[in-house]
């Protein structure tokens, strides 16, 4: 069938080095295998884990993990979902990234200089900065896009 040999050995102690560094499996939903060989095969095997440490568990209790259906490759992504009312990370919906911002030769500068003199270390914190920070550059920047249009819209009519 081809593949490499399994190795029982090689399996041990990569979960030997898994329990020392104190992480476990957050287990899956979905179908058990994430590897088929050449897609269709008898060959299979469930190559992705999601790991972590208790104490993130414990913060994250109803995290999953979903074993996506395979498209063209032989693999399954893994979709880790953390739910909204566990996370520490702030609702980021109702910030919206406008396209146009991509455009700008100013915006990778001004979050790059924001990102790496943030106060906090916490990714959380970082993201509610840059996005204030996006925010405010936005409407220094474009001004009220919306306003404008609808201002500009009146006049053309």
């Amino acid at each position: 069938m081809g593949g490499q040999i399994f190795s029982k050995l090689k399996c041990k102690n990569y979960w030997n080095f898994v329990n020392h560094l104190g992480l476990i499996d957050m287990g899956f939903l979905g179908p058990r295998f994430t590897w088929t060989k050449g897609g269709t095969s008898q060959l299979q095997g469930r190559l992705g884990h999601a790991l972590c440490n208790n104490h993130w568990r414990s913060m994250y209790s109803e995290a999953t993990v979903t074993h996506l259906p395979r498209t063209t490759l032989d693999h399954r992504l893994l979709l880790i979902q953390v739910s909204a009312a566990e996370s520490t990370i702030s609702d980021l919906s109702c910030h919206r990234l406008q396209a146009a911002w991509f455009l700008h030769p100013s915006l990778k500068e001004t979050i790059c200089k924001y990102w790496e003199n943030c106060e906090g270390t916490s990714l959380d914190h970082k993201l509610n900065t840059i996005m204030q920070v996006a925010n405010k550059w936005n409407k220094s920047t474009f001004g009220n896009i919306f306003s404008r249009k609808k201002k500009t819209n009146c006049v053309t009519k």
